[in-house]
């Protein structure tokens, strides 16, 4: 290197080695592999050569490579800069809605969507379950609501539906029917619980509950169409039916924190221990199929039924998109597309969402950042830093309301509503 060497932020150079070093906050200095060591040089160099062998062909001219074609077209188009501040506009596209009629200290966490009743149904950390009608502003153009709401056009009707004596641990919703199970306490054992949401009156009927003792602790449910619902725990998945009946049990040999409904009679399960396990509830196996993630797995989300793709996201720095109809052959199949920039290094429930026809995903990360992926390109298009950094995206939902289509996430006290 000729002349002073260039002042990169975080690092110094060091003239007797010629290389970089990063400065860690206690004063001292590790090397770091970034683009201006020489190691990060040489291998970038070494691995450049690989690739050039590998993609010549008999006649010593390079063959096409479809991969580094589509990397390099999807990188080019990627119009952020992890520097930029640009990344995180969520003025103009994310609204924040502050519910005050939430008592002082309430926190939302978890959110379901009863389609049939265009209505969304929240829970709280202090056991609350509410019900959140989406209506149209009157043509007078005043808004029919019950508690104000700021800074946005869309509408909310509010009520208490419910109220939990334990933790809410997973809630779940199909077209009409609220799901929902509790943690196990010291005078109270871990329940699942069922009731029909009455739109006109604004509350639940049909209420029927039971007992999860083999689960010991639930912590993830699925709906699993006309059979009822799948709740996974503690070594074991229940498969419940619409009338409140443990119909079925099966063994996973880990903690489930992730359950899939597939259609067709399959339900998939991610578990603590990296494996992915297929169940088939028309048979008595313990699984018909299993595969390996490489990390633990924290959510999933499937993106067509009549093409099974899964997403799985674990405790990595990215997002895996794996076929379901190749996966028999190999307990550590290559998944056929990876989605980067995803960060998830603490938490183990954050929200990973799809729209309605799993063109688009979003997932929030540990760094109260929302990114958004197209299905069809690794890196993410657009990134929205979610307000002041206090509270975790732990949960999501696509919602098709009257008045538009978005993303709802819980978030305080209030609502994040994002619509592309």
């Amino acid at each position: 290197m000729s002349g002073l060497p260039f002042h990169i932020p975080g690092y110094y150079y060091n003239s007797e080695k010629k290389r970089y070093f990063r400065i860690i906050s206690s004063g001292q200095s590790t090397p770091s592999s970034n683009i201006y060591t020489k190691e990060r040089l040489k291998r970038g160099k070494r691995f450049n050569n690989i690739s050039k062998e590998r993609t010549k062909g008999k006649g010593g001219n390079p063959v096409f490579n479809f991969s580094t074609y589509l990397f390099d077209r999807q990188f080019s188009q990627y119009p952020y800069s992890c520097n930029d501040d640009r990344d995180y506009l969520c003025a103009k596209n994310l609204k924040k809605i502050n519910l005050r009629q939430l008592p002082v200290g309430t926190e939302l966490q978890k959110i379901g969507w009863l389609r049939e009743v265009n209505t969304i149904i929240l829970t709280s950390k202090n056991g609350d379950i509410l019900g959140c009608c989406l209506t149209p502003e009157d043509k007078s153009g005043v808004a029919n609501e019950k508690y104000t709401s700021e800074g946005s056009i869309q509408d909310f009707s509010l009520s208490r539906i419910g109220l939990s004596n334990n933790p809410i641990s997973s809630l779940v919703c199909n077209a009409m029917q609220i799901f929902w199970s509790t943690s196990p306490s010291l005078q109270n054992e871990g329940q699942f619980h069922i009731s029909t949401y009455n739109q006109l009156l604004g509350e639940s009927n049909n209420y029927r509950w039971g007992s999860l003792k083999l689960l010991k602790t639930p912590l993830c449910a699925e709906s699993i169409g006309e059979m009822g619902f799948a709740v996974g725990g503690t070594s074991k998945i229940a498969i419940i039916n619409r009338e409140g009946k443990l119909t079925q049990s099966l063994q996973s040999k880990g903690d489930v924190f992730s359950l899939k409904y597939l259609g067709d009679n399959l339900v998939i399960a991610g578990c603590r221990n990296k494996s992915v396990l297929v169940y088939d509830l028309r048979t008595k196996k313990e699984c018909v199929q299993r595969f390996y993630h490489g990390s633990s797995i924290c959510s999933m989300q499937n993106l067509d039924f009549s093409q099974p793709k899964l997403l799985v996201s674990g405790l990595e720095s990215k997002i895996s998109l794996y076929d379901c109809r190749f996966l028999q052959s190999k307990k550590r199949p290559q998944s056929i597309m990876s989605y980067m920039g995803h960060s998830n290094l603490l938490e183990r429930n954050l929200a990973l969402m799809k729209n309605e026809n799993g063109s688009i995903f979003s997932s929030a990360g540990d760094d109260y950042v929302l990114r958004f992926w197209k299905t069809d390109c690794s890196l993410p298009f657009k990134e929205m830093r979610v307000d002041d950094g206090k509270y975790l995206c732990r949960d999501g939902s696509w919602v098709k309301a009257m008045n538009g289509t978005g993303w709802v996430l819980p978030y305080g006290r209030g609502l994040l509503i994002y619509e592309p």
